[in-house]
């Protein structure tokens, strides 16, 4: 181990590093300076004290009188270094929960799906792939410019057109009709399924990352006049998936095309 390294691959290079000090900081408690430079030595650092002082430097350390614990920082580091060194993407999105309450996987949404969906996609644009399942859709000018902006900010960073695929029931009333029009001037591909009565609306990232999404409740892609209930499911690929396979069995094409 060279003595200047840098945190996060030094750590991913010594698996016992990485393991002692992740059971440290779970533990939460304080320790003396001499207990790290041991964890340091025992993995072959000549120079443990200049090492210290990186990690002190870099923020993994904070005084906790009369001992030195590592922080929160330190212990984001280290989980991914473990993700780098084998530990299941699961485990460690768990773990990171327990410390970030925003990666929360599910999340109850009692108002506003819709507004909430949509401005999610202008929040945070990196999607390539939109799916919409709703028997009615009727969006509102808002929020038909939200989406058209998070469309265009979604385009930048993408090699390809994003694609919105819609589910619906055949419209039979003037609003339903123009809504549909302003999504297939989107570039959507809109199936009619006189049948449907399931809400599920569905985010995927591109291939430089981003959240993945579900919301799947009660609530139809419309303004809001009844008392409703959904759940929001973020970074779950299981679930996801399933979800995704669902869209497509009714949508009525495989996913792969």
């Amino acid at each position: 181990m060279t003595e200047r390294q840098g945190l996060p691959g030094e750590l991913v290079s010594l698996p016992k590093v990485t393991s002692d000090f992740l059971e440290l900081v779970r533990g939460g408690d304080a320790h003396d300076l001499e207990l790290y430079r041991g964890i340091l030595r025992l993995a072959g650092c000549e120079t443990p004290d200049r090492v210290l002082d990186d990690f002190r430097v870099a923020g993994f350390f904070s005084s906790r009188p009369p001992g030195t614990a590592l922080t929160t920082k330190a212990h984001r580091t280290l989980l991914f270094s473990s993700g780098a060194l084998g530990a299941s993407s699961a485990s460690v999105f768990d773990e990171l929960r327990t410390i970030e309450t925003t990666l929360h996987r599910y999340e109850l949404v009692r108002e506003g799906m819709t507004s909430r969906f949509i401005k999610g996609l202008l929040n945070e644009p990196g999607f390539q792939r939109l799916y919409i399942c709703s028997p009615w859709i009727n969006l509102q000018n808002d929020d038909l410019g939200r989406l058209a902006m998070a469309l265009d900010k979604a385009k930048r960073g993408l090699t390809r057109q994003p694609e919105i695929l819609v589910l619906v029931q055949t419209p039979k009333i003037p609003e339903l009709k123009r809504t549909l029009e302003f999504l297939r001037g989107f570039g959507a591909q809109i199936v009619e399924k006189d049948k449907l009565h399931s809400k599920l609306y569905m985010r995927e990232p591109g291939p430089s990352g981003g959240l993945s999404l579900a919301i799947v409740g009660s609530e139809n892609l419309t303004r809001q006049k009844w008392i409703e209930l959904g759940i929001e499911i973020r970074n779950d690929s299981q679930i996801l998936s399933k979800l995704r396979n669902y869209f497509f069995d009714v949508f009525g094409r495989s996913s792969g095309e």
